[in-house]
């Protein structure tokens, strides 16, 4: 069990910081269109946020399962 909280935490946090990444390079390939927009830019900002989330939700898998 512990095992695989370790695996599914490890996984989200990798695809939190891929997810994450992308986001940066779409902002940055778009960012003055950023400007124009701003219902874009809230978006943006609250897919970087899911983004954030899905890291936070595999640390907190990964400290569950050293604690098991």
């Amino acid at each position: 069990m512990a095992n695989i909280l370790m695996w599914s935490g490890i996984a989200l946090t990798v695809i939190g910081w891929l997810a994450l990444a992308w986001q940066a390079s779409k902002i940055m390939a778009v960012k003055d269109d950023l400007n124009k927009f701003p219902q874009k830019k809230a978006t943006m900002l609250l897919h970087r946020n899911y983004c954030r989330l899905t890291i936070i939700a595999g640390i907190v898998l990964l400290i569950i399962s050293l604690a098991i």
